[in-house]
């Protein structure tokens, strides 16, 4: 499960940046005047940065609830390994 979640995440990125790319190529392409373009550039240039932030920021939380979930399970492991350990020295 977690490799999918982790193939997704790469493929969105992926997939961002790849539109960034192509929409800089475009723009480049595009026949425009210099002013046009300046305007046009910065408009998109400013739509990319902020769909870069909020795309950071999700991934920070996810990382964050990742995070705390490993800390959940090593603290479960460690408590399981030290019931067994516990259990093993009696007998």
């Amino acid at each position: 499960m977690a490799r999918k979640h982790s193939t997704k995440k790469g493929f969105c990125l992926g997939a961002v940046i790849g539109g960034l790319v192509a929409g800089t190529t475009a723009l480049l392409f595009a026949p425009k005047s210099g002013d046009k373009m300046r305007k046009s550039l910065s408009k998109h240039y400013h739509k990319s940065k902020k769909g870069t932030q909020r795309l950071l920021e999700e991934v920070c939380s996810e990382g964050s609830d990742l995070a705390e979930r490993a800390k959940g399970l090593a603290k479960h492991a460690k408590s399981a390994a030290t019931r067994i350990s516990k259990s093993s020295k009696k007998r």
